[in-house]
């Protein structure tokens, strides 16, 4: 690694680490370009060196509540039997820890930046290896980075395969679960009215009723 790119490395740490303890501490809403570079110690016109723009700042500092998941559900796909079992595992874990922090989970799915999510997971997980919690190459496939419709896919198709399925509405199934979910953090982060528990459940009677009812 060359001294530039070291440096990008250690620029890049600095400011993540600052947006993550300023969310941490006040919040998403809290963080602002000039807080973070404050924070690192440097002008708030050098971020513009690694980052677009404050969102995209946003989703890699989010990044961080994907560890508590990915640990959370590695520990748990050892105790499943079949991919069925893994699918609705992985989703029951995601809906425990998404929904408990619903703005980090947002700005990682459904920021204006999360079509690249491919690549900013792929830079952060360089920068910080261990919030993966898996070298599991299959598992690495569905946690290190695809958009969450992309990784839902390929659950999907692991559950086709191994029971045989011919899903040809598999394209649709997965639109209709990733919309519900959407649907349901939205409403999580702006209605105080519901419980955590409340919209768990709800998006897995969505989820199983999904998979019982495929074609």
């Amino acid at each position: 690694m060359t001294h530039r790119e070291l440096k990008k490395k250690r620029m890049l740490i600095f400011f993540i680490e600052a947006a993550q303890e300023i969310m941490a501490k006040d919040g998403i809403e809290a963080i602002t370009l000039r807080k973070v570079a404050d924070l690192a110690g440097y002008n708030g016109a050098t971020l513009y060196n690694y980052f677009k723009d404050l969102d995209h700042l946003i989703l890699f500092a989010s990044l961080k509540y994907l560890k508590q998941y990915n640990l959370e559900v590695v520990k748990q796909l050892k105790k499943c039997k079949s991919e069925r079992e893994k699918f609705l595992t992985m989703w029951q874990t995601f809906c425990n820890i998404s929904f408990k922090y619903p703005q980090p989970f947002y700005q990682i799915f459904f920021n204006k930046h999360s079509d690249s999510l491919d690549i900013i997971c792929k830079q952060y997980y360089e920068l910080f290896p261990e919030d993966l919690g898996t070298d599991d190459k299959n598992l690495k496939e569905i946690l290190s980075g695809t958009r969450l419709g992309v990784r839902n896919k390929v659950s999907l198709k692991y559950i086709a395969d191994e029971e045989n399925q011919s899903w040809i509405n598999i394209t649709m199934m997965n639109d209709i679960m990733i919309a519900l979910y959407h649907d349901l953090l939205h409403k999580r982060i702006s209605d105080n009215d519901q419980t955590q528990d409340f919209y768990e459940n709800k998006m897995m009677e969505y989820v199983n009723f999904i998979l019982n009812h495929a074609d």
